[in-house]
């Protein structure tokens, strides 16, 4: 069995948070944040769109795909947010929608996620 990430691989340090939404006082809706774990993972974007006859084939609907250690109560209702660091000392923390999770070989090793990032 070939080995599907290495230890190196795994350099970018994220949160995945349990998302609830609960009606504010305004009467719109409120997102609660709570932290399920911190970890590293790997992240890749999608490749180039492919056109086949001027038509679009393999449209993503993710924008960007996490691999990670097996982390156990990760579901639709969770995200993950990562904090970057600009080359001018700022940070910004961005947030990530989770659409389809996959549990590599169903083996509890490792998750790989497809989110779509939602907001800077």
């Amino acid at each position: 069995m070939a080995r599907f990430l290495s230890i190196g691989e795994l350099r970018h340090p994220i949160t995945i948070v349990k998302i609830t939404q609960s009606p504010a006082s305004d009467g719109t809706l409120a997102e609660t944040l709570t932290t399920i774990a911190q970890t590293r993972a790997k992240i890749d974007q999608p490749g180039p769109i492919v056109m086949l006859n001027q038509i679009q084939l393999g449209i993503s609907v993710y924008t960007h795909k996490f691999s990670f250690r097996y982390v156990a109560n990760v579901d639709l209702q969770c995200g993950i947010t990562r904090t970057i660091r600009l080359p001018n000392g700022s940070t910004i923390t961005e947030n990530y929608k989770i659409n389809r999770i996959m549990d590599v070989e169903q083996l509890h090793r490792f998750l790989v996620v497809e989110t779509t990032l939602e907001s800077q």
